[in-house]
């Protein structure tokens, strides 16, 4: 009888530890998706020429609450291209046949900020720029009239357009987005003048998920 209550316990315990490690590592990204709206993709013009077309869309029935739109764009025009333009416009649709621009799009900030390393002593600091996608902007309020001078991060709302107008820069945008909100259907939509431009573009969406995506 002792023995095999001890082995029922050491089962038990083998059992609780499974589970511990199989709760662990079923889910390494916690409860967000990320979903791809546009592969990286190259858009040309020869000559000055304009170039119109809408990506794929994707259905968001299954994320909820904020959704993160990461934005890439490459560009050659600071070296051969002429007044080139990139303008892409984020837009939803209920049916994917009938499409408006989003105009309740949070845009974040590019921020850079210093980071130094000063605990290896005089002559050996690590210092690194880290570039963040902050959702807001640094404020620092006066502090006769706030009672306090430290900076705080204050929110970006949510009432710009789903537009990025690109001139000449390669960067990265981010955009958050209430996916309660938006229609079901999702998509990117650009317009590329300019002589000689070429642009690449990619686009991923993030957000949190019900049970539909496993």
């Amino acid at each position: 009888m002792k023995k095999t209550f001890s082995f029922l316990i050491v089962t038990a315990l083998l059992a609780v530890a499974a589970l511990s490690v199989s709760a662990q590592s079923f889910d390494i990204f916690g409860n967000t998706r990320t979903v791809v709206m546009q592969t990286p993709t190259k858009l040309a013009t020869t000559g000055q020429a304009t170039v119109t077309n809408s990506l794929n869309a994707v259905d968001v029935r299954s994320f909820d609450g904020i959704g993160i739109i990461n934005l890439v764009v490459v560009s050659n025009s600071a070296d051969v291209a002429t007044t080139p333009s990139l303008v892409v416009v984020i837009e939803d649709s209920a049916d994917t046949t009938n499409y408006t621009a989003l105009t309740t799009i949070a845009v974040a900030n590019s921020t850079s900020i210093a980071i130094t390393n000063s605990s290896l002593g005089v002559g050996t600091n690590i210092a690194v720029t880290d570039t963040f996608l902050l959702p807001g902007t640094f404020t620092t309020p006066p502090s006769a009239t706030a009672g306090f001078a430290t900076k705080y991060l204050s929110p970006a709302a949510f009432t710009s357009l789903g537009t990025q107008t690109n001139g000449s820069t390669s960067a990265v945008y981010q955009y958050g987005i209430n996916l309660n909100d938006a229609r079901r259907y999702l998509r990117i939509r650009y317009s590329l003048t300019g002589s000689n431009a070429n642009y690449g573009v990619g686009a991923t969406l993030t957000g949190r998920v019900g049970s539909e995506v496993q």
